[in-house]
């Protein structure tokens, strides 16, 4: 019989050791996928809860403890981090449950003689836990398990009451948003596609963006294999505005350099496939072949055509684009601080020396690529972060010394709300 608990700890035991939260669930969930859906709804949210309040639970399992987290053995951290969550952020399931789970769990890991402090710290925050309402700290890096020096970069970026928001909404669900194929299919009619699979939809205010709840995984979907549309977020899907189409009905060469896992080389492909313009070509490149694969893959499953998938460093100059892009896109690598309610490790990853280093390295890539760009044709350079050095200063790095007018006022969405990632978009004309 599979044991859920243990499989919750091994995980948390691996993205100890590095490995990222996001991949290892998706391992777990392809691993497990017999499991039942309730089975597998409980390891993702235990698994990725307990990495999302993390510090959270430090700070109070820290209060009931006799030995500090960091002194504690890796097993019997992990299983009071996991069980904390359960007893603190679970309503479901009994208190006694999740403690007598996690004693078993410790003898069954060989630590028998641990097996009574695992008991004693669990009940102790049992017996308090309505006491420890961290809603009213005044510490915000405890209240949203954030370290301090990401909840003041957050500050000075959007002030106190926009911080605390971007703060709130990152351990909150976030709802799964898809973009129609309007070229294969209307959102109307993918609406009632997706109702007759058994899907909960849900309208937003961008036409052919839907919110998707209440379904087993996208495999299990007929309307996912058909590619009738794809994963994206709604800023995401900002990128492709009425400039953008405009020059996509007339356009002979689209170039995507960091592309992976290939949402908007797709989002390009179709508006391309809907204005009937057959024989625009989209280059789609990336650093690696698994990065490479994944575009391949989305593009595949929506059978669009014209799209040639290439492994390319975007640092190195590609001698035979040189003048020849109608269209670039850039959304580089950067700090990802837009993206920390999709991805639960990222806060505590990033380093305040990161945003110096990924600032630079756009920089480095924004010279080699933008070559590829015709006179008059549009760069598009994107993040998904929130952060004035990487975002805001780099446009101004841009016109100062590239040859580039910005076309219009670049928008900073914030991941202030459950809709939205936090994205940056700007575009460019290169002059003639």
């Amino acid at each position: 019989m599979t044991d859920n608990r243990e499989i919750i700890l091994e995980a948390l035991l691996l993205h100890d050791k590095g490995e990222y939260a996001d991949r290892i669930i998706k391992s777990i969930l392809d691993k497990y996928s017999y499991l039942e859906r309730f089975e597998r709804s409980f390891i993702n949210r235990v698994f990725t809860g307990t990495i999302e309040r993390k510090l959270s639970l430090d700070y109070i399992i820290n209060k009931f403890s006799t030995v500090k987290v960091n002194k504690q053995k890796p097993v019997i951290r992990a299983i009071l981090r996991m069980t904390a969550y359960q007893l603190l952020y679970m309503d479901s399931i009994p208190d006694s449950a999740a403690i007598n789970e996690a004693v078993k769990l410790a003898k069954k890991k060989k630590f028998q003689g641990l097996s009574g402090f695992v008991n004693g710290v669990l009940r102790k925050i049992s017996k308090e836990k309505e006491s420890l309402n961290l809603n009213d700290s005044n510490d915000l890096s405890v209240k949203y398990s954030c370290p301090e020096w990401l909840v003041n970069h957050f500050i000075n970026e959007c002030g106190v009451d926009k911080a605390e928001n971007i703060l709130k909404n990152s351990l909150t669900k976030r709802p799964v948003i898809i973009r129609t194929n309007i070229s294969k299919i209307t959102p109307e009619e993918l609406v009632n596609k997706l109702n007759s699979e058994g899907v909960t939809v849900r309208r937003t205010n961008v036409e052919e963006a839907i919110e998707v709840d209440d379904f087993d995984g996208f495999s299990s979907l007929e309307s996912f294999e058909e590619g009738l549309y794809c994963i994206q977020d709604l800023s995401s899907q900002a990128i492709v505005d009425d400039d953008v189409m405009e020059r996509l009905k007339t356009a002979e060469l689209v170039v995507d350099v960091c592309a992976a896992p290939g949402g908007k080389t797709c989002h390009i492909l179709d508006m391309l496939s809907y204005l009937g313009n057959d024989s625009c070509r989209v280059i789609a490149r990336d650093l690696t072949d698994n990065k490479a694969d994944k575009i391949e893959e989305n593009v595949d499953r929506c059978g669009f055509e014209n799209a040639d998938v290439q492994v390319h460093d975007a640092l190195v100059l590609d001698e035979k684009l040189v003048g020849k892009a109608d269209v670039l896109i850039a959304d580089l690598p950067c700090s990802g601080l837009g993206v920390i309610g999709r991805k639960a490790d990222i806060k505590y990853r990033v380093t305040e020396e990161d945003l110096n280093s990924l600032a630079s390295l756009q920089r480095e890539i924004l010279k080699v690529v933008s070559q590829y760009v015709k006179p008059g044709g549009m760069l598009i350079f994107s993040t998904c972060t929130v952060n004035k050095q990487e975002n805001d200063e780099n446009v101004k790095w841009i016109v100062n010394n590239l040859p580039f007018n910005e076309e219009s006022d670049h928008i900073q969405l914030l991941n202030d709300n459950p809709y939205n990632d936090g994205f940056f978009i700007s575009r460019f004309t290169k002059t003639e």
